[in-house]
């Protein structure tokens, strides 16, 4: 039995933010639904956040990498009003083991954790991550 993922995809908007380690400001962030898609890199961080949450609109689900322990709090802290977005998070960092049983983590460097990148930072940029991961849509929950 196979069902079609696109309705419930269309209910998921996938973030990816770029927070500062010491000041946990956000820098930078990116947003997909669908085929819209939002990115914000800059000061004016308040009318992104209201683009931001006219794409959340009517989502049921906020997707992300660690969406749980860090974008979300950080999203909150700075828009109180997107609290709601976390009823029904689906955390990639918890779901990939489940879809990737034989290879379920790949190998994560962040700059606080090498000093060499951060001497010459080349963070991946977060509409790179923002996109929904594959395995998502992907026939493994279909079995």
């Amino acid at each position: 039995m196979t069902c079609d993922p696109a309705p419930f995809l269309a209910a998921c908007v996938s973030v990816d933010l770029e927070v500062a380690p010491k000041s946990a400001r956000i820098f930078a962030f990116a947003a997909v639904r669908g085929e819209a898609a939002l990115v914000h890199k800059g000061a004016a961080l308040d009318p992104a956040l209201d683009r931001l949450e006219a794409l959340c609109d009517g989502a049921a689900h906020l997707v992300g990498h660690n969406i749980l322990r860090l974008d979300l709090p950080n999203l909150v802290a700075n828009r109180a009003r997107l609290a709601g977005l976390g009823a029904a998070p689906i955390d990639t960092l918890w779901l990939k083991p489940v879809a990737f049983q034989r290879n379920p983590y790949h190998h994560l460097v962040k700059h606080y954790h090498d000093g060499r990148l951060a001497i010459t930072p080349r963070p991946r940029p977060p509409m790179a991550n923002s996109c929904p991961p594959p395995f998502l849509g992907c026939s493994r929950w279909n079995t």
